[in-house]
């Protein structure tokens, strides 16, 4: 059976769970372990995480605008901040 994607999602950490839980459509998130059976480095996600848990003294850096490294892709603004942990 063939199935269509409007996203394909490399990597269930953080930041992959994070950016496929705002999108939306039919979004796949592939990694080598099964989502939640492997520990996670917090490198990274939307900036309500750590607001919402009272870490805000976590964030090392935040961004608000995304880059895709591919030809021809602009970078493009957020609708939330992403920082880093």
């Amino acid at each position: 059976m063939q199935s269509e994607y409007d996203v394909i999602i490399a990597g269930g950490s953080f930041a992959g769970l994070a950016v496929a839980s705002r999108l939306r459509g039919n979004v796949l998130v592939l990694d080598h372990d099964p989502i939640g059976g492997h520990r996670r480095s917090a490198c990274g996600t939307f900036m309500s995480v750590p607001e919402t848990l009272g870490l805000e003294e976590a964030i090392v850096d935040a961004k608000e605008q995304a880059l895709i490294h591919a030809p021809g892709v602009p970078a493009f603004e957020l609708e939330e901040q992403l920082c880093t942990l």
